[in-house]
């Protein structure tokens, strides 16, 4: 794990900040602060003595493997009571006050004449470490041990009364335990942090889960609660869960499982050979890993769909596929983004936001410390350069996805060549229509024509007599014949205009 920090810690200039792969260690590894001691070493507090955050003052255990001090992560103003390995000082596996973090650097821990252990600081209330611890005891020490225990113990009776075992962080560490004490209500859970710097609970839980009724456990992974992954059974004679392959193809002498259930407590441990460095940390992008060890559980592993062991399967938007994820890509949207302030949401809470959200392309952390969410819908450009900083982009990959492009973009085709075709059939039938009325019209006029110069009433002038009683003077002609006779009415015959209107002589060639 340590040679992937390494890398990690030098891709942090491209602030590709929201990808689970890209911050699940950047700043829970990378601290800044003193951490030499201005004091001799020692592995305990005394009553009314004072760790110094100013001046770097930190414990040491016996052995000179573990160390704790306070801490500053990076992008945040805020500090710490941590504990790291002394010879990784990047490895945070436990903080204090991770729920109250401390503004400046005046600040001390204190074990007061009742044996309470406190952060006394400007900034406001001291903050008690073992507000909980039950009894009261004025001949009381505060002791780092060589497992990374902090303990406070009454010297009168050796009792120990209040460990930072009881109450985990991100990290499990060698002796640790994950399950539950029935007497005292204590669940031993792993917690990530929000971001990689923002210690506060985050979205990722990791837990033990005993079955009762046939002897077995299982890791649980959890994620705002609904279950994320499982580790399936454990085989502790095998040494390994079924959902973790790599442990079945490692050395005996890696780790040493072992689970105890009785009316008392429930619980899971780990244990390795002496001297090596060893500890579980559970990310806020939902990995799970160990120093120099394939990952326990990989990053981005679990999509809603079984796409690696123990993956619990959830039902995905219709808008999703299988084989879509977001990756992080340089380049930019067309359009701003949406943005959501909520300083609880980490990176992960971005993801499932817009996973879930078949409008949402890519996302990102609003705040420097990965905080807060940034949305987009709309058209990603990118920068095939590299140099602009990287956004998480849902691909286009897809088969399902290009299936569903093209069968959107084939409704639309389909929807335009009807509108065409549509649109000429009306067209058609309009001419067809407005033809068939004219040419009744026509017919029209020349049935007049040939009824007046049929009718009994309109004979020719010759049949009138001398009498003029029985016929008329009018002569009925056609149209058609009145226009070959002037020629179309062309202004050759045209010899005038009256009130009446234009009055053409008749060529001589017309028979009438």
């Amino acid at each position: 794990m340590l040679k992937k920090l390494e890398a990690i810690l030098g891709m942090a200039s491209n602030k590709s900040h929201t990808t689970s792969i890209v911050v699940v260690i950047l700043s829970s590894l990378c601290l800044r602060g003193p951490y030499s001691t201005s004091h001799a070493q020692t592995d305990t507090i005394k009553p009314g003595q004072v760790l110094r955050y100013s001046s770097g003052q930190t414990l040491t255990s016996a052995g000179g493997i573990f160390e704790l001090g306070f801490i500053q992560l990076y992008f945040s103003n805020y500090g710490y009571l941590g504990l790291w390995y002394k010879d990784y000082p990047r490895t945070i596996v436990w903080v204090a006050n991770r729920n109250t973090p401390i503004a400046g650097r005046d600040a001390n821990l204190t074990l007061d004449t009742d044996g309470r252990l406190k952060i006394i600081h400007s900034g406001g209330t001291a903050i008690i470490l073992n507000s909980d611890q039950a009894a009261v005891a004025q001949n009381s020490t505060a002791t780092l041990t060589d497992s990374g225990n902090f303990v406070v113990t009454d010297l009168s009776t050796e009792r120990v009364l209040w460990q930072s075992f009881d109450y985990p962080t991100d990290t499990l560490l060698p002796g640790m335990k994950l399950g539950t004490n029935f007497q005292t209500g204590q669940n031993w859970v792993l917690t990530s942090w929000v971001s990689e710097s923002v210690t506060a609970p985050g979205a990722f839980s990791l837990e033990w889960k005993f079955n009762n009724s046939n002897g077995t456990g299982q890791l649980v992974m959890r994620r705002r609660g609904d279950a994320y992954w499982t580790s399936g059974i454990l085989n502790t004679r095998n040494r390994t869960f079924q959902n973790i392959p790599w442990l079945s193809n490692t050395s005996s002498n890696d780790y040493r499982f072992s689970y105890i259930s009785n009316e008392n407590e429930s619980y899971f441990n780990y244990s390795v050979a002496s001297g090596r460095i060893s500890m579980w940390l559970l990310y806020s992008g939902g990995q799970l890993l160990d120093v120099d060890k394939p990952d326990l559980v990989p990053s981005d592993i679990c999509y809603g769909y079984a796409s690696y062991p123990g993956c619990a399967v959830e039902e995905a938007p219709e808008c999703r596929s299988s084989l879509q994820k977001f990756e992080p890509r340089s380049g930019r949207f067309l359009a701003l983004p949406v943005e959501d302030k909520n300083l609880s949401a980490g990176p992960s809470d971005c993801w499932a936001r817009c996973w879930n959200q078949c409008s949402c392309f890519g996302f990102d952390s609003l705040n420097a410390d990965y905080t807060g969410c940034k949305f987009w819908s709309s058209e990603f450009l990118p920068d095939y350069s590299g140099v602009s900083s990287k956004i998480n982009v849902l691909n286009s990959t897809s088969s399902d996805n290009d299936n569903r492009s093209n069968n959107g973009k084939k409704w639309w085709i389909w929807i335009i060549v009807g509108v065409a075709v549509l649109a000429t059939l009306l067209l058609g039938l309009f001419f067809c229509l407005r033809r068939k009325l004219n040419g009744e019209e026509e017919r029209n006029e020349d049935d007049v024509l040939f009824e007046l110069t049929t009718s009994d009433r309109f004979n020719d002038s010759n049949d009138t007599g001398n009498n003029r009683e029985n016929g008329h003077q009018v002569k009925v002609f056609s149209f058609a014949s009145i226009m070959a006779a002037t020629d179309n009415f062309s202004l050759e015959n045209k010899l005038g205009q009256g009130g009446f209107g234009p009055v053409y002589k008749v060529n001589s060639k017309t028979d009438f």
